[in-house]
């Protein structure tokens, strides 16, 4: 930048001399005094923050496909809900919810659905579940009028 100033006629020699020297002193002094300055073990923050309290939920179904159907539904729920989804390991079964600051970590483990926050993110995560499971029964119970209706018209 300097030297397209000096080349411009913008810059005198003596201007564009004390800005190389100011450049170099900087190049040279900076990084001893930031290693100075974050090389403590203190907190980088004016306040230091509360400890994370991160906690894990888990939540047991009888069986594999039942936590894969909880699994796709408690996904499609947070997603309507604005909250985006990150696949860590779709294989197996590893995401991340995020919104906002909440951030959620979900798994599945064989049966269970595992879910892994901060303690202040456990309502949603329980209402997330609830929601799911009453939808659950809902569907259930419209299969068996389903079932019943069938098995009234074979009689």
């Amino acid at each position: 930048m300097a030297g397209t100033g000096l080349a411009a006629g913008l810059l005198t020699a003596e201007s564009f001399g004390a800005i190389v020297f100011m450049v170099f002193l900087a190049s040279l002094t900076a990084p001893p005094i930031l290693v100075g300055l974050f090389g403590s073990e203190a907190s980088g923050l004016r306040t230091p923050g509360a400890p994370d309290k991160s906690s894990d939920q888990r939540f047991s179904f009888p069986s594999v496909e039942a936590s894969e159907l909880v699994m796709i539904k408690l996904l499609s729920a947070f997603e309507a809900e604005g909250v985006f989804v990150s696949a860590i390991d779709r294989r197996g079964q590893i995401y991340q919810l995020r919104k906002d600051r909440m951030v959620i970590g979900l798994q599945r483990a064989g049966t269970d659905v595992v879910f892994d926050s901060a303690r202040d993110w456990l309502p949603i995560i329980r209402t997330a579940m609830l929601e799911v499971v009453a939808d659950l029964e809902l569907m259930a119970r419209e299969l068996r009028r389903g079932e019943e209706k069938l098995l009234r018209s074979e009689k």
